[in-house]
């Protein structure tokens, strides 16, 4: 695939699976992750990895504080029943 195919064809999901994803398929994105460029190489960038329980309340936390009346009014629903 050349870069004008793959600017093409790219596309956003906000769509996705409740199937988890497994430590390994992390591990390997975030070894790879090693390999992309940044500028004059300053590497910027700072990952966590949150998987679980952890990862629940933490989402939950976010949209808590932040997301609500964003997201509800945007989508019609109300996420308050869901608690972590």
């Amino acid at each position: 695939m050349d870069i004008l195919e793959a600017i093409k064809k790219r596309h956003s999901v906000r769509g996705y699976l409740s199937k988890g994803v497994s430590e390994d398929v992390v591990k390997d994105i975030l070894e790879t992750s090693k390999f992309s460029p940044s500028g004059v190489n300053s590497q910027p960038w700072k990952v966590y990895v949150v998987m679980g329980e952890a990862r629940n309340k933490l989402v939950w936390q976010a949209y808590s504080e932040n997301g609500k009346a964003f997201y509800s009014a945007r989508l019609n629903c109300d996420f308050s029943a869901r608690v972590y």
